[in-house]
């Protein structure tokens, strides 16, 4: 039985459409993260003068791994004023939560 090599061409094109197969199935296959940001005031009313303290919690529906490249922004709302930030960051390296407060 005599045996054929194939000519560098055609090996490189098949190992390329291999390998092409090969990154659509993950593609197909990568899920995208998507995460929740919620907000929360110590208070339902305020008077003027009063100070209002709000929490910024983010979330990512990952259960593993972690979601990149978010930025969160938050405007004050119309009539307030910044005072202070005391920014604080937990991270629970079990279950990917972090909390920013």
């Amino acid at each position: 039985m005599k045996r054929h090599q194939l000519p560098v061409t055609k090996a490189f094109r098949l190992a390329s459409f291999g390998i092409m197969l090969a990154i659509q199935f993950l593609m197909a296959s990568y899920v995208i993260a998507q995460p929740t940001f919620t907000k929360t005031a110590n208070v339902i009313t305020v008077e003027s003068g009063e100070c209002v303290t709000y929490t910024l919690t983010f979330e990512c529906s990952l259960l593993e791994g972690f979601c990149m490249g978010v930025t969160l922004e938050d405007v004050i709302p119309p009539g307030f004023t910044f005072d202070q930030s005391t920014p604080t960051t937990r991270y629970d390296i079990r279950d990917g939560d972090r909390t920013c407060r």
